[in-house]
Order: structure tokens, then C-alpha cells, then sequence
């Protein structure tokens, strides 16, 4: 007879520090493992790639079964523009800060977010998924997908 431990659900957030929304991003992300349960795993996006089997991943997530869509989601608009999935990689392995972030991933569930965080008019009603901040009700409506019902 053996023990395990139970398993947690792992979202993995690649993160830049250096911005604002990333940070917001990665703030809502922990408050949020402690209430949901769930283990987080932070990549710096701006010196670590993700592997070749990531990549593939999170453009089949981001696209919903379109490659196109997830070859445009995952890359900044500066990017050079990719339409295969090697070309995303050849890409990021060159400069990895050329990939969206904060971006979300929950590897258990297949689904990934690009976590922008919006900024929209305090209301009655708050969910989960919204916080208050400097005045403003900081949205992360993507992200509230990825969260265990």
C-alpha cells in the first residue's frame, strides 16, 4: 500500500515583473490559489521560453482549434508575425519576451488566458474576478474562466 498526497489543480502564470498588469495579474492569481485551491507555478517571461510542448499547448488553448487565432494570441503585436507553431517557438526561443503576458494556463483543464487587466467603472455587484484599486475595479473576466468551479 502506498500514500499519496492529493493533488492540487496548476495554473502556470508567465509573468513580467516589470509590468504593472503582470503584477496585478499575479497578485489575483495567488489570493485566488488560496480560496479555490489550486498550486501556482511563476515562469519570468522575459528570460525563460516556454518549452516546445507548452507552446503547442497554450496555442492550441488560446486559438479554441484555430492555429492562426492562437499563432496571434500568444505573440505581442511588435512580434514577428508566425502562422505555425514552430514558428511561435523559433520566435520566442530568440527573444522570449516577445510572448503575451501575464498569461494563464491551466494545464489540467486545457485552457490558457492572456490575464490584460481592465480597468472599468466601480459597480454594486463584485465578483471574485474584480477588484478595487486606487479607485478603479480592476476586471480579470479571462482569467475567472480558469478558476475551479
Amino acid at each position: 500500500m502506498s500514500f499519496r498526497l492529493p493533488r492540487f489543480p496548476l495554473l502556470t502564470i508567465f509573468h513580467n515583473p516589470a509590468s504593472d498588469a503582470s503584477v496585478q495579474a499575479l497578485k489575483f492569481v495567488r489570493q485566488a490559489s488560496v480560496k479555490y485551491n489550486f498550486d501556482v507555478d511563476i515562469v519570468d517571461s522575459q528570460t525563460t521560453a516556454p518549452t516546445h510542448q507548452q507552446v503547442s499547448n497554450i496555442v492550441s488553448y488560446l486559438g479554441h482549434g484555430s492555429l492562426q487565432k492562437g499563432c496571434s494570441e500568444i505573440l505581442v503585436p511588435q512580434a514577428p508575425k508566425a502562422s505555425t507553431v514552430a514558428e511561435v517557438q523559433k520566435i520566442l526561443d530568440a527573444n522570449p519576451g516577445y510572448m503575451m503576458r501575464p498569461l494563464v494556463v491551466d494545464w489540467n483543464k486545457g485552457k490558457a488566458v492572456v490575464a490584460v487587466v481592465r480597468v472599468a467603472q466601480f459597480s454594486s455587484t463584485r465578483t471574485p474576478c474584480h477588484r478595487r484599486s486606487k479607485g478603479l475595479t480592476l476586471l480579470f473576466d479571462p482569467f475567472c474562466s480558469l478558476l475551479p468551479d
